[in-house]
């Protein structure tokens, strides 16, 4: 069980760390061809559009998929591969046009689609319920360190050459693919998942929000529009905050990718206390705490002048977000059965592809108007936001109405 740990550890390190840096550093790309906020915060959704239409379809997929190597390791070995070389050539683009550039960055992107659903059911697929909560906070801490080794040395690498810091990554990716293929072993299929019942492979978007909604029970739903806010306050910060220091701070844009690093190791550092929290108070119970602490440090960064301020600030902001995070996905693929396990966390994958379409043009807009504070205004409101309707949902597994259709409906 360890080297399964370690090994899904690994896959979260490099995800993270292609993450952090797309973050950190496609904004200042985008601000070679335009200084409009709102814009760059509308060219950092294109990705995102691509994410939420294939995450859903590539999680059930592997629900029904059926290889020697197991349901989700072949989208793994593909897709990692597909996306170290699509984050490899990113940043040769960033010298060319603004329209190359966004195209380079939804290949990039639609290449993550591939096993992002596949890593992340892996969390259900091998570990016990009374387990999973530890286990995510042990990946989400591998997942810090990889954050911490993207902003730090990858802001010095960024000043050095642009490109470097992508390089970096994409080698973590192999890596991971490599180590995945070799230190996990996926466990026997779940009976009764070889037939496509329930809405096991809903091929679309409009598909997948069907099954949402189809639900008896509301509380999937109501997490999701808790998940759509708590994702809209974090990626805002993730995504504006090179921006907000680059501007309101005087740093350089490895400097702000280095100080950025003070939120990743502060999450680090709480991503196992979170998990053992959960397991101790429960997981709703813990991320309800969480976004109300959240909200007055939001408040706190919307006040605040002194560097210094905002160095503590990024330390405790991370460390709590980790309570957030950390037991998110895991409560919300707990409402499903183990044979829907890759689709629910494609439906989790809609809910923070949203909040990242229509988060960054949003902050990006407010900024443009109200001035660079209202990146802490408006996680503010987004974390008061998400805490209510996380309030309003009820753990435990739902019962999907029954779509059974014919077998050979998915056939290919």
């Amino acid at each position: 069980m360890k080297r399964q740990v370690v090994s899904l550890g690994v896959g979260w390190f490099a995800l993270q760390a292609i993450w952090t840096s797309y973050n950190a550093f496609m904004p200042l790309f985008y601000r070679e061809f335009t200084t409009n906020l709102a814009l760059i915060g509308l060219f950092m959704t294109f990705d995102n559009i691509a994410a939420l239409s294939l995450q859903p379809f590539w999680g059930a997929r592997s629900d029904l998929t059926r290889s020697r190597f197991g349901r989700r390791k072949p989208y793994i070995l593909i897709g990692m591969p597909l996306a170290a070389v699509a984050t490899l050539v990113l940043p040769f683009f960033a010298n060319t046009t603004l329209i190359a550039l966004i195209l380079a960055a939804v290949v990039m992107n639609i290449c993550m689609t591939v096993f992002r659903p596949a890593l992340l059911s892996l969390f259900s697929d091998l570990f016990p319920k009374g387990s999973r909560t530890q286990v995510s906070g042990i990946c989400d801490l591998m997942a810090g360190m990889g954050a911490i080794a993207a902003l730090l040395v990858g802001g010095e690498l960024f000043d050095l050459n642009k490109i470097l810091p992508f390089s970096m990554v994409s080698i973590f990716l192999l890596v991971a693919a490599v180590v995945i293929f070799f230190g996990i072993k996926e466990p026997p299929i779940p009976e009764g998942t070889g037939q496509n019942v329930a809405g096991d492979l809903p091929t679309s978007i409009p598909a997948a929000v069907r099954t949402l909604f189809r639900i008896p029970q509301k509380s999937p739903l109501l997490f999701m529009a808790g998940v759509f806010f708590t994702w809209t306050a974090w990626n805002g910060l993730e995504s504006f905050w090179t921006t907000f220091a680059t501007t309101s701070l005087d740093m350089t844009g490895g400097d702000a990718a280095n100080f950025a690093a003070i939120l990743a190791l502060s999450y680090l550092v709480g991503a196992i206390p979170s998990g053992f929290a959960a397991a101790r108070f429960g997981r709703q119970r813990t991320i309800l705490t969480g976004l109300m602490l959240l909200g007055p440090l939001y408040l706190v960064g919307a006040f605040n002048r002194s560097i210094t301020v905002y160095a503590v600030l990024l330390g405790v902001i991370g460390f709590i977000w980790a309570l957030v995070l950390v037991n998110g996905v895991i409560m919300f693929q707990e409402f499903s059965s183990p044979r829907q396990i890759g689709l629910f966390s494609g439906i989790y994958g809609i809910g923070t592809a949203i909040a990242q379409i229509l988060g960054p043009p949003s902050y990006g807009a407010l900024m443009n108007m109200f001035g660079a504070q209202a990146l802490w205004f408006t996680g503010f409101v987004a974390v008061l936001l998400g805490a209510f309707f996380v309030s309003r949902a009820r753990e435990g597994r739902v019962i999907v109405p029954d779509e059974r259709m014919p077998r050979t409906a998915t056939a290919d």
